[in-house]
């Protein structure tokens, strides 16, 4: 289960365990995305088919669904699997991005997350 970071405030802004912060308090990171969901994996028997686009039917081995984290701030490791979805490492969630070209493997990253109308937006962090 994901656990808040536990950070502390300088100027009124986040500063993380890790990742370098600029003159003016901000966190300077090597990408920044913003989150368009956060998706729970959910195993299924092998042999599971699912019907996709034109009526396709594919066999699949998990299934993502959405899901709804405390709004907070994250210390994740991320590892990227196809455009614009990154698996959180240990976790069984995954981030879906908008516009994310971050190529990745367990990446240190921080997963910064409001929740409106019981959705979850923000950004992830590549530190």
């Amino acid at each position: 289960m994901l656990h808040a970071v536990v950070a502390t405030t300088l100027g009124g802004f986040v500063v993380p365990e890790k990742g370098e912060i600029g003159p003016n308090g901000e966190i300077i990171a090597s990408r920044e995305c913003d989150v368009e969901s956060i998706l729970a994996q959910i195993d299924v028997p092998r042999g599971t088919i699912a019907i996709g686009g034109l009526g396709r039917i594919v066999e699949v081995d998990m299934l993502l669904v959405p899901t709804t984290l405390e709004a907070g701030l994250y210390r994740v490791s991320l590892t990227r699997k196809e455009d614009n979805l990154y698996e959180i490492i240990g976790e069984d969630l995954y981030v879906r991005t908008r516009f994310c070209y971050e190529f990745c493997y367990s990446a240190d990253a921080l997963l910064e997350l409001q929740t409106y109308s019981g959705v979850n937006l923000g950004k992830v962090i590549f530190l």
